[in-house]
């Protein structure tokens, strides 16, 4: 009869590898939320590389690429809303992901206010995006989430 064992020995080295990961209080170490924060965000930032080049300012082409972008990038936000920041950076993991959260929310008015031909509106809805990503690529610079810095902003060659 050795599962016993065998099931015994795989939970401790189970409980071994989240421990190594999350510390004594549950807690994810700070390196450990760093390694996952930046895959999560690499992993976006392929994916927006992967559509291509931007295509042509306000044209249907590129508000269909920004939509695609602003998914993309909201469901990276989605994903790192599942890890545990320790502790001490909770409260800037928290207000980062509350700021990337605002600019990819508001890509689905700022697709309506273009297709309505509301110029002014849409320049507004804009500039507020950008205050927000502001905000949120500070606090990812703070936490030295570069991968997250580049968040939904595509690539230019």
């Amino acid at each position: 009869m050795r599962r016993p064992a065998t099931r015994a020995a795989v939970a401790m080295v189970a409980f071994g590898a989240v421990s190594l990961t999350t510390g004594c209080g549950g807690d994810t170490t700070a390196p450990a939320f760093s390694a996952q924060a930046e895959a999560v965000c690499a992993d976006a930032n392929r994916a927006v590389r992967a559509l291509g080049p931007e295509p042509r300012l306000l044209t249907p082409v590129h508000a269909r690429w920004v939509e695609r972008v602003m998914r993309i990038s909201l469901e990276a936000v989605e994903e790192l809303r599942t890890l545990r920041p320790p502790a001490q950076d909770r409260e800037s993991v928290n207000a980062m992901l509350a700021a990337f959260e605002a600019v990819y929310a508001n890509g689905d008015e700022i697709s309506r206010l273009w297709r309505r031909g509301d110029e002014q509106g849409f320049r507004a809805a804009v500039a507020s995006s950008v205050e927000q990503l502001r905000k949120a690529q500070l606090a990812a610079a703070e936490l030295n989430l570069d991968s997250c810095l580049r968040l939904g902003v595509p690539s230019r060659p």
